[in-house]
């Protein structure tokens, strides 16, 4: 049983919290098998923007916030974003 490096669970994690995704060279047959998989991936992409509102009278809450994105009347696509963000003080 091969164990996974430790800075390869870390590179994992900051994917996983920012929406984003790890490749493995192992997986696939060539890097090109592997650079066409992404280019497919940015051809049938979307960049949404979000900008945190708060009251007239006061500034967004400071701190970390859940982020659920849903698409409603498209069918079932696959979305994947972060799961937080972050409003400094």
């Amino acid at each position: 049983q091969e164990e996974i490096p430790a800075y390869t669970l870390y590179l994992a994690e900051i994917a996983r919290r920012t929406g984003g995704q790890l490749y493995f060279i192992r997986e696939a047959n060539t890097l090109a098998d592997t650079f066409q998989q992404i280019a497919l991936k940015i051809r049938a992409e979307y960049t949404l923007g979000f900008s945190p509102m708060g009251t007239k009278d006061a500034s967004p809450r400071p701190g970390w916030h859940q982020l659920d994105v849903k698409v409603i009347g498209h069918g079932e696509p696959t979305v994947v974003h972060r799961t937080a963000y972050y409003v400094p003080r």
